[in-house]
């Protein structure tokens, strides 16, 4: 990974391998808007059906609740699993490969990859999420960039984090790093 200082910017060579795609995955699919809870619940409302069924001697139904209860999520992890397995052999992951390059700066953030350059300015960003060890700047819902952490030192690090909390509103930047206390807006109190 190389990283370029440039005055109030940080660029970051982003290259991706299958950790850092499971890790971007898992996020995406399960933290962003607490999709876990949902995976949670539903398994545990048709349980909850199931005996309610069984007590008022609806058998086929209670069995009916609980096929339902316990396949329907494993089925849903089965196919989350098959298909992050499926883009890592696709693109070729078992190596690291550079996607992009991006630079982060108070004007923007620019990405630029093999074929293509682009801009998007901190009001166009949808949300920043903060990992442990990863950055994930999303400009909408569905398109988001993968920032590593490994390689930067610690200045980096914290010019990054500066540039991005100065020029993000408040409510569009989440810390989601583990064993820190969220804020209602999902931001760090630490």
């Amino acid at each position: 990974m190389s990283v370029k200082k440039e005055g109030r910017s940080v660029t970051v060579e982003t290259y991706v391998d299958d950790k850092v795609y499971r890790d971007f995955s898992d996020f995406n699919a399960f933290q962003i808007g607490y999709r876990w809870v949902s995976l949670a619940l539903m398994p545990l409302i048709l349980l909850v059906l199931a005996g309610v069924n069984f007590a008022t001697g609806s058998n086929a139904l209670g069995v009916i609740c609980t096929i339902f209860g316990l396949l329907a999520p494993l089925s849903y992890l089965f196919r989350y699993v098959v298909s992050v397995k499926n883009q890592i052999r696709k693109f070729d992951l078992a190596t690291p490969r550079k996607f992009y390059e991006v630079r982060v700066s108070d004007k923007g953030i620019f990405v630029k990859n093999q074929t293509e350059k682009t801009s998007f300015t901190w009001e166009q960003t949808y949300r920043v999420y903060e990992r442990d060890q990863y950055f994930y700047i999303f400009i909408t819902k569905a398109r988001g960039f993968i920032l590593p952490l490994k390689g930067l030192d610690t200045e980096e690090i914290r010019l990054l984090k500066e540039i991005i909390k100065e020029n993000l509103q408040p409510i569009r930047y989440m810390d989601r790093r583990k064993g820190r206390k969220r804020s209602k807006h999902g931001g760090s109190e630490i």
